[in-house]
Parts: structure tokens; sequence; C-alpha cells
């Protein structure tokens, strides 16, 4: 809520469990993700959660136009902007989504874009706190 300037995001109820994140970080990559939706969509924003063994999976959704299938596997790369907003008069340098990208990684999870139904979504797997202690325990000896 912290980032939703516009008071559009619908947020269902979230999990309880411990997650793995920086706050700064995860508060910067949340800020990205409906920064864009705000420029390129201007809708409603619903966010969403699933629990895996793993992660807690949030989905960020909005319902605007999505973007070309061939083009969602560049939308996290540094400075890339879909050919729809090129020479349009929204400004953008292509780094929110990259930024998001790299931030997630560094947390230890991972961030998804895919087209929906009705729109486009971000999906962030944010790794569980108890599945990064098991996974990571070595036994010294």
């Amino acid at each position: 809520k912290k980032h939703d300037y516009r008071n559009v995001t619908q947020i269902a109820t979230i999990p309880n469990v411990l997650i793995y994140i920086d706050t700064r970080r995860m508060s910067e990559v949340l800020e990205h993700i409906i920064m864009n939706s705000y420029k390129y969509a201007n809708t409603k924003i619903d966010v969403g959660f699933l629990l895996t063994d793993e992660y807690l999976q949030m989905k960020i959704s909005d319902h605007g136009p999505g973007v070309y299938k061939d083009e969602l596997d560049l939308l996290t790369q540094r400075f890339y902007r879909c050919r729809k907003w090129v020479d349009s008069e929204e400004e953008g340098n292509g780094l929110g989504l990259y930024i998001a990208k790299v931030l997630m990684e560094k947390m230890e999870g991972k961030l998804l874009v895919e087209n929906t139904d009705d729109g486009f979504a971000v999906t962030l797997l944010i790794m569980l706190s108890s599945y990064r202690s098991l996974s990571y325990s070595q036994d010294p000896t």
C-alpha cells in the first residue's frame, strides 16, 4: 500500500509466513512494478499470493493492454522499452523492471513477467526463511 499513491491496488490476504528479504530492496521492487502499471496500464492493480514449499509467490496484475509476446523476455533487460511505448510521450528509460529483477535475485528470489487474459502481471518469487535456512545449512565437518 505504501507505493499505491492512486489507491487502485486490491491486495489479497497475505499468508502468515516468514520471508527472506531486504525490506528496502523489496520496497524498491514494488515501487518499480506499481509505477510501471500506473504509467502503462492506468488500471486497477490486483495483488495475490500463493504459497509453495520454497516461495511466497506475489502476483501483481494490471488490466492494461499487456505487451507483445515476443517482448516478454526482453522486459527485464537494461534499457529495454516496449515498441508500443518507445515513440510515446510517456517518459522512461527501460530500467524499472531490470532493477526490480536484479534486486529480487540479490534476495535469492525471482521476477517473472507474463501477459494474462486481461492484462499484464509480474510475479515475485520470495524465498521463505525456513527454506533458506534448510537449503543453505551446511555441516562444517
